[in-house]
C-alpha cells in the first residue's frame, strides 16, 4: 500500500478519488493545491481548476492534513499531445510543487480527479514518472452518470460554483449541491450531449463534506460574479466572502465504515466469471516431439550466418524486422542478461537508422525471451531505447534455441513528413479500475489511420495492479474485458467484433477451451449491443501453448484491430498431402480507408514423416492463391509468423530453408519470424503460419 499525496482543487473528482485511494487501502498524508497569482479569484488554465482556491485552506482543516500550495507561475506553453519539459509551462510548476512536497515528507504516489482529459493525465503522469511516483487515477474513464450518482451515494456533499454551459444559469444553479443537479446534468447529457460530471467545463464544484472530512465546511457568505452574460450559455461562479468548519459527529468522520459501505467503482470492476467446463478433462503434458519435420542439414558457415542476419521487409511506410537474437555467449564469453538485451536492440536500433526509422516509430514488438525470471532486467534495458509513447508489447516465454536468450520481432511505420504524426498511442500510466497501467516500457495500443496494435493483456486486476484470483475462468475474461475498455477507448465502435486477427497465447492446452469460450462469449456480448449484423464473422484468433507469461499469467490475449471495417469474409478449407495436411481460415476485411486479410495455414501431421520443402511449397501455393483471390499481392505483407512445437524440427535449419524457398518461389521475400512453441491448437498440429496483409483503397499505404 502507498502514502499519497492528494492534488485537490477543492472540487468533487479529487475528492472522491481520495476516498478511493484509501479504498484501496492507501493513505493519504497530505494535500496540494495550486492557485492563481496576486488575487485572483480564478485563471484560465488548460490544467488546474482555480476557482473556489482562497477557500482551500479550510479544506485542509477539514481533513487535519498538512496542505503544500504553490503559485500557477507558467502557462499552457506546451499543448501537445505529448508534453515535453519546458520552464515556461504551468505543468513545471507542478514539478516544483511535487518536488519540494518530497524533500519535507515521504510519499509514493499522486491522487489526481481525472475521468477524461487526456491532456491533464498526462502532464501529471509526465511529472510523476520525473519524479519516481505513481499517479492514482480511480475514476479515470468512468461512466459519467454512474460516476456522479455514486459520489452523491457515497457522501460526497458538493455543490456548484461555477457554470458554463447551456441550460445552466448562474442565477438559479450556483451553490446548489450535486445531488439536486443529477437529474438536470442527465437531462442536458441526452439534449445536447453534455458531461455528466462537467468534464467538458460545463460546471466546477466545492466539496463542504465527505466521509474523509473531519470537519465540514459551511459556507457564511458569498455572492455570485457574472463572467459572461450569454444568452445561451452564461457564465458565472461562487466567490467565497466568509466561511468556517464545523466539528462533525463521531460516527460521521469514521472513513473506514463509511468506505466499507460503499463499494466504490463496483459496477466499473464488475467481472463475469466463466463456467467451469473443464473439469473432465485433464493436463496431457507437453509431450517432446520427435524430429519427423526433415531438413537437409545447413553448412555451418550459414548458420552463423543466419543467427546474425536481421531480417526486413516494407509494406508501404510500414518496414517489419525479425531474425533478432540475443546470443548469451560472444566469442566465447558469457553474457549477463542485461548485456545480451543491449546487444539486441543497438542491433536493431542500428539497423532501422539504415532504413531511416527508429524505434520510436515502433507500432508493435514481440519479445520473446528463454527465461521470463529475466523480465525486470530486460525490462530496465530495453526502455533505455524508447522514447515517449512506446510501442505496444507482448511479452511471452519461449523454448529458444540453445545459447538464445532473447528473440524479437518488430513492426515500425516509418513514414516521412506530414504522414509521420499519423502515429498515434494510448500510453495510461496513471493507476485506475479502467484496465491496468502499464508494467513496463510500452503502450496499451498503437494507431494509424485505421489499424490498432493491441498490446499483450493479461488478467491483471487495475485498480491493484496484481493478477486475479481465480485461475483461468477469471484471467480469461477479465484480459478480454482489458482489451474491449483499449479499443473502446480509441473510439473504436465496435471493439471486439474489429479484431481482424489475434493470438491468444496459454500455459496449457486444457485452457484452450475455455479462452474460446471466453472470446466467444465477449463477441456474442459485443453483437447484441452493437449495431453489427448476428452472427457475422469477425476476428482470426491463434490460440499458442507457451511455457510462460508475465506475472505468472495464464493467459495473454494480443490483437490487430481495424476500425472502419464493414464487410468481413470468412473462408475456411483444409486440403490432404498425404503425409500430413493442411488447415486454411482466412478472413477479409473492406474498409473505408484500408483493407486487410489474415490468414492461418496450420500443418496436421499424420504418422509419416514429411519435408519441411513440401511444406513449405504447399504454403508459398497457398499464400499466392489466398491473396490474389482478394486482389492482395505480396507487397501488401505486413508480417509473417510461423510457429512449430518445439522437437519437430532443428530451429537454425528450418530457418535456412524457409529463407530459401521464399527467395525461389516467391517474388518478394518476406521477412518472417520462426517461433517455437510447446504446442499449437489441436494436437496433431506441428506448425502454424499466420500472416497479416493490408493496402489501402488506392492499393497501397504509402501515401
Amino acid at each position: 500500500m502507498m502514502r499519497v499525496v492528494a492534488l485537490i482543487s477543492g472540487g468533487k473528482d479529487s475528492c472522491y478519488n481520495m476516498m478511493q485511494c484509501v479504498q484501496q487501502g492507501h493513505t493519504i498524508v497530505a494535500l496540494a493545491n495550486l492557485k492563481p497569482r496576486g488575487e485572483a479569484d480564478e485563471l484560465d488554465s488548460y490544467m488546474y481548476q482555480t476557482v473556489g482556491h482562497n477557500a482551500i485552506d479550510l479544506y485542509a482543516e477539514a481533513m487535519d492534513l498538512p496542505l503544500y500550495r504553490g503559485t500557477i507561475q507558467g502557462s499552457s506553453v506546451d499543448q501537445g499531445k505529448v508534453y515535453t519539459e519546458n520552464q515556461g509551462d504551468e505543468v513545471e510548476d507542478l514539478y516544483k510543487l511535487l518536488k519540494n512536497i518530497k524533500e519535507n515528507i515521504e510519499f509514493d504516489a499522486v491522487s489526481t480527479g481525472a475521468i477524461l482529459s487526456d491532456y491533464q493525465r498526462i502532464r501529471v503522469e509526465h511529472v510523476c514518472s520525473r519524479l519516481g511516483l505513481s499517479s492514482l487515477a480511480y475514476l479515470w474513464r468512468r461512466d459519467q452518470t454512474e460516476l456522479l450518482g455514486e459520489m452523491i451515494s457515497s457522501g460526497v456533499e458538493a455543490i456548484l460554483i461555477k457554470v458554463a454551459a447551456m441550460d445552466l444559469s448562474p442565477k438559479r444553479h450556483l451553490g446548489l449541491p450535486i445531488a439536486d443537479m443529477y437529474s438536470l446534468m442527465c437531462k442536458l447529457k441526452d439534449k445536447y450531449g453534455s458531461n455528466v460530471c462537467g468534464e467538458g467545463g460545463e460546471y466546477e464544484t466545492f466539496t463542504l463534506d465527505c466521509p474523509l472530512f473531519k470537519k465540514k465546511i459551511v459556507i457564511d457568505e458569498s455572492e455570485s460574479v457574472i463572467h459572461s452574460d450569454d444568452a445561451f450559455a452564461p457564465v458565472g461562479f461562487l466567490r467565497f466572502k466568509k466561511m468556517h468548519v464545523e466539528d462533525k459527529l463521531l460516527d460521521e468522520v469514521n472513513s473506514e465504515l463509511c468506505l466499507e459501505n460503499h463499494n466504490h467503482g463496483e459496477s466499473f470492476d464488475k467481472l463475469e466469471v466463466l463456467p467451469d467446463n473443464t473439469t473432465d478433462r485433464k493436463e496431457k503434458g507437453i509431450v517432446e516431439r520427435r524430429l519427423n519435420i526433415k531438413i537437409p542439414m545447413s553448412q555451418p558457415e550459414l548458420r552463423k550466418e543466419l543467427q546474425g542476419r536481421i531480417l526486413f521487409s516494407r509494406c508501404g511506410d510500414y518496414i517489419w524486422l525479425s531474425g533478432i537474437y540475443g546470443h548469451c555467449t560472444v566469442e566465447g564469453e558469457k553474457l549477463a542478461i542485461e548485456d545480451v538485451t543491449r546487444n539486441v536492440f543497438q542491433s536493431l536500433q542500428d539497423t532501422l537508422s539504415s532504413l531511416k526509422a527508429s524505434l520510436s516509430d515502433g507500432m508493435m514488438v514481440h519479445l520473446f525471451v528463454k527465461n521470463m525470471d529475466d523480465f525486470a532486467k530486460v525490462n530496465s534495458v530495453y526502455k533505455r531505447f524508447l522514447s515517449v509513447n512506446p510501442p505496444a508489447r507482448a511479452c511471452i516465454q519461449l523454448n529458444l534455441p540453445e545459447d538464445v536468450a532473447i528473440q524479437v520481432d518488430c513492426l515500425v511505420f516509418a513514414a516521412e513528413g506530414a504522414n509521420n504524426s499519423l502515429r498515434e498511442a494510448m500510453h495510461v500510466q496513471s493507476i485506475s479500475h479502467w484496465a491496468p497501467a502499464n508494467i513496463g516500457p510500452y503502450s496499451q495500443a498503437t494507431k494509424v489511420r485505421d489499424t490498432i496494435f493491441v498490446s499483450g493483456s493479461i488478467g491483471l486486476w487495475p485498480s491493484a495492479m496484481t493478477m486475479v484470483s481465480g485461475g483461468i475462468l477469471r484471467e480469461a475474461p477479465l484480459s478480454l474485458q482489458h482489451v474491449d475498455r483499449i479499443l473502446t477507448a480509441l473510439n473504436v465502435v465496435e471493439s471486439l467484433q474489429s479484431v481482424v486477427h489475434g493470438f491468444c497465447f496459454l500455459t496449457s492446452s486444457v485452457s484452450v477451451p475455455v479462452a474460446k469460450n471466453a472470446w466467444s462469449c465477449a463477441l456474442k456480448d459485443k453483437c447484441e449491443n452493437s449495431k453489427t449484423e448476428k452472427g457475422s464473422p469477425t476476428g482470426l484468433m491463434s490460440y499458442i501453448i507457451v511455457p510462460a507469461l508475465p506475472k505468472g499469467a495464464l493467459i495473454e490475449w494480443h490483437v490487430v484491430a481495424q476500425e472502419s471495417g464493414f464487410q468481413h469474409l470468412y473462408n475456411s478449407t483444409s486440403a490432404d498431402r498425404g503425409s500430413f495436411s493442411v488447415v486454411v481460415k482466412s478472413i477479409a476485411v473492406k474498409g473505408n480507408i484500408n483493407s486487410s486479410f489474415a490468414a492461418n495455414i496450420a500443418v496436421e501431421s499424420t504418422s509419416a514423416d514429411f519435408t519441411l520443402e513440401e511444406v513449405m511449397v504447399t504454403f508459398v501455393n497457398e499464400l499466392k492463391c489466398c491473396t490474389s483471390q482478394h486482389d492482395f499481392s505480396l507487397s501488401h505483407l505486413m508480417y509473417l509468423r510461423i510457429f512449430y512445437v518445439k522437437g519437430v524440427m532443428d530451429h537454425w535449419n528450418a530457418q535456412d530453408l524457409i529463407h530459401r524457398s521464399l527467395e525461389r518461389t516467391a517474388v518478394l521475400v518476406p521477412a518472417f519470424s520462426l517461433i517455437p512453441v510447446d504446442a499449437l491448437e489441436k494436437e496433431n498440429t506441428v506448425m502454424l503460419f499466420c500472416y497479416f496483409l493490408q493496402k489501402a483503397e488506392n492499393g497501397s499505404l504509402a501515401d
